[in-house]
């Protein structure tokens, strides 16, 4: 592929894409009235993204018309939100929060669960527990994990992402009650830090920045609850930019962290790949899917509709194995940089047509707009509901969070811990905090 060439891009072109998705955004803004609703959140992702890349990553390539359809995608989700209208809402005339009934009990749960989901990764790559006094070792054995999991592929049992669900959800409802409370208890996050260990094991990162996305779902969903407008916290406010900004560092120490553990080195080396990743992970997905739709991508074997979309239950189920790393082929977005990010619609035009993939957004739109309005009767399928769209919608840049089994099924469980853990009988028995007082807004 001529890469100099693509990353010569005309400045008319460059200036129609900022343009045009400044346009997006607009739309979706004023038309869904909070960035938080779904349509609205995956303009401000994508649309940041493009213009991101335009100033971060000058060179890598962006095709007009491969961001027209990714616009094309966001105003189908507003659609779909708008369609969400039609469901009568109920009337929130109090302030609710959720409470821990017994922090004990759910602490002994998180230790559980994430001691399992631990041994499921260490047995896996065949670890002696015996390493940890050797962190030499250990080193060498995350560097192995590394190696095999990007080639012939890490076998993690099932029962491991089951664990790893679990953990999830632990970690939504630690957030909620911490948000209602404004009190973190500290212990709480000793199972957090021995799951970080084992995903450190074979240096996994996509699933500590899904931890950190439910988090700050988890906050969010719990700081709406507190008002009885339902009012979801501002995005750009003092608050949420500082919380940003501590996920922002989190994110870096572990793309530092974990590149060390893949390479056994803290040279030039292994910082000079960090820079590179830090730069290619996040702003080389709309490049990928822009030099895919214009056909420079190696093209995929043949899948069965729905794989890319839901590829770990149809590996469980045995229906297709899962393709390592998602896509076989590669793209270079510069002459030393080569990625096979192509974000989550690449996937759901293979799987459902391009026809299909718009259809597939507005039925994303619709509920996830009507979860996060008051607009299901139910408040455990509304919760989960909530939390499922949502990280598919904050990880549509990389590849389609419903891939894994643990990640939607740790939104099935989390209305479950919030019955069994917290107060009340069910999560619609949430203790009234005032019937008068409205809640902060952010």
């Amino acid at each position: 592929m001529a890469s100099g060439a693509l990353s010569a891009r005309p400045k008319a072109r460059e200036a129609v894409i900022i343009l045009s998705w400044l346009c997006t955004l607009f739309i979706a803004r004023v038309v869904e009235r909070t960035w938080w609703s779904p349509g609205a959140l995956l303009a401000l992702l994508l649309g940041g993204s493009a213009i991101a890349t335009r100033v971060l990553a000058p060179e890598y390539y962006m095709s007009g018309v491969a961001n027209l359809v990714l616009q094309g995608f966001v105003l189908a989700t507003v659609c779909g939100s708008c369609l969400s209208r039609v469901l009568p809402e109920r009337v929130q005339k109090d302030t609710y929060g959720f409470r821990l009934r017994s922090t004990k009990a759910l602490f002994a749960f998180g230790l559980v669960v994430s001691l399992v989901s631990f041994h499921a990764v260490a047995s896996s790559v065949g670890i002696d527990y015996r390493i940890f006094f050797n962190l030499g070792r250990l080193a060498a054995i995350a560097q192995i994990a590394t190696r095999e999991r990007y080639t012939e592929g890490v076998e993690i049992p099932l029962y491991g992402s089951v664990a790893s669900a679990c953990v999830l959800a632990y970690v939504a409802v630690i957030v909620m009650d911490a948000t209602t409370t404004r009190r973190l208890r500290l212990p709480l996050l000793l199972p957090v830090g021995i799951f970080a260990l084992g995903n450190a094991i074979v240096t996994t990162r996509s699933t500590l920045v899904y931890l950190l996305f439910i988090a700050v779902l988890a906050y969010v969903y719990a700081r709406a609850q507190l008002s009885r407008e339902l009012r979801y916290p501002g995005i750009f406010t003092p608050r949420m930019l500082l919380i940003m900004g501590i996920g922002a560092c989190f994110l870096v120490v572990v793309f530092v962290g974990f590149q060390v553990m893949r390479f056994g080195e803290s040279g030039a080396r292994s910082i000079s790949e960090v820079l590179e990743h830090l730069r290619r992970w996040p702003w080389g997905s709309l490049p990928g899917f822009s030099l895919w739709w214009d056909g420079f991508a190696p093209e995929e074997p043949p899948h069965l509709p729905g794989d890319f979309t839901f590829m770990g239950f149809y590996d469980n189920l045995g229906i297709e194995e899962r393709t390592v790393g998602g896509y076989t082929g590669y793209v270079w977005l510069t002459p030393t940089e080569p990625a096979n990010i192509y974000t989550s619609f690449r996937g759901l035009i293979h799987d459902f047509s391009l026809l299909g993939a718009v259809l597939f957004m507005g039925f994303v739109g619709f509920l996830g707009r009507a979860a996060m309005s008051n607009r299901i009767s139910s408040r455990s399928i509304q919760v989960s509901l909530f939390f499922l769209i949502q990280t598919w919608i904050l990880t549509s840049f990389i590849f389609s969070y419903w891939a894994f089994v643990g990640n939607v099924l740790a939104a099935v469980l989390i209305p479950l811990l919030m019955k069994i853990f917290g107060q009340g009988s069910t999560t619609s028995d949430w203790p009234l905090l005032t019937s008068t007082r409205k809640g902060s807004h952010g």
